[in-house]
């Protein structure tokens, strides 16, 4: 009986000292994810800034075609006042009724240009868009892991005093 009360008393010293240094590899490995997620959480952070950025320079960018936008409608009318000035002239206008002409060419070159444009800052604009919510979705959940891995570290770090005093009684024994 008194074999047996020893062979029970190394096999809990045994346990207990594995499950110690179980429990510390695990802490270890949690500590780490801690500070993986700590880290993705960081550059997500970042990530919403710079979409936030590149959303005020799209609308920069906006306001800038828009701009060259009404110079192009500008010209268009520049271009139409110009063509009336000259029929005005009859045939002393003829060479400014050619100028006239190209100037409402390159007045509606810009139009469709700044129109392409702004397809492709809509486009963009859109992916922006997509891009922030998909950013703001993924903060929220490394947000969440970061505070789960932190309690399972505040677990394990229970646990672990919990096998450290067991390891202690066992000793005693």
């Amino acid at each position: 009986m008194f074999g047996k009360s020893i062979d029970n008393e190394d096999n809990i010293r045994n346990i207990a000292a594995t499950l110690q240094k179980t429990v510390e590899d695990i802490n270890t490995n949690t500590c780490a994810i801690s500070d993986g997620s700590r880290q993705l959480h960081d550059l997500v952070q970042d990530l919403v800034t710079m979409t936030r950025i590149s959303e005020e320079q799209l609308k920069e960018t906006s306001k800038i075609l828009h701009s060259i936008n009404e110079m192009s409608e500008m010209t268009n009318v520049l271009g139409i006042n110009a063509a009336i000035v000259a029929a005005r002239a009859g045939v002393h206008g003829k060479g400014f009724n050619v100028v006239a002409g190209e100037i409402r060419k390159m007045a509606e070159l810009n139009r469709k240009s700044v129109d392409q444009a702004q397809k492709i800052l809509s486009a963009i604009q859109e992916s922006v868009t997509s891009i922030t919510s998909v950013t703001a979705t993924t903060n929220e959940i490394s947000l969440e892991q970061t505070s789960a891995t932190e309690d399972s570290v505040e677990s394990i770090q229970s646990i672990s005093s919990l096998s450290e005093s067991l390891l202690q009684t066992s000793r005693e024994l």
